[in-house]
């Protein structure tokens, strides 16, 4: 008996059932990249979020001190305008009485 045809049949089944399993564990690795890769993205694009708010925060807080800032600027011109004509007066003043 000729046991060439059965021994190729046998190996012919084994390899390509090797074959198929090398497939599928080829594609569920490649699955689980890409899962990972976009729980990685997620996490980055809610990570980025929070940064922008509060940031966002961050720069209103700055905005309110500056402009409270030019306020109390604005007062403290007026008030330095306020004392140089002040000045100006007496020293008008104590021209014109010597």
């Amino acid at each position: 008996m000729d046991w060439t045809p059965i021994i190729v049949a046998v190996i012919g089944i084994f390899g390509s059932a090797g074959l198929w399993q090398w497939f599928q564990f080829k594609a569920k690795l490649a699955m689980e990249a890409k899962a990972t890769d976009t729980r990685d993205k997620i996490a980055f694009r809610k990570n980025l979020e929070l940064q922008v708010e509060t940031m966002s925060d961050e720069n209103k807080d700055l905005r309110e001190k500056v402009e409270h800032l030019l306020l109390e600027m604005a007062d403290v011109k007026a008030q330095l305008a306020s004392a140089h004509a002040t000045i100006r007066f007496l020293e008008d003043k104590l021209m014109s009485r010597g």
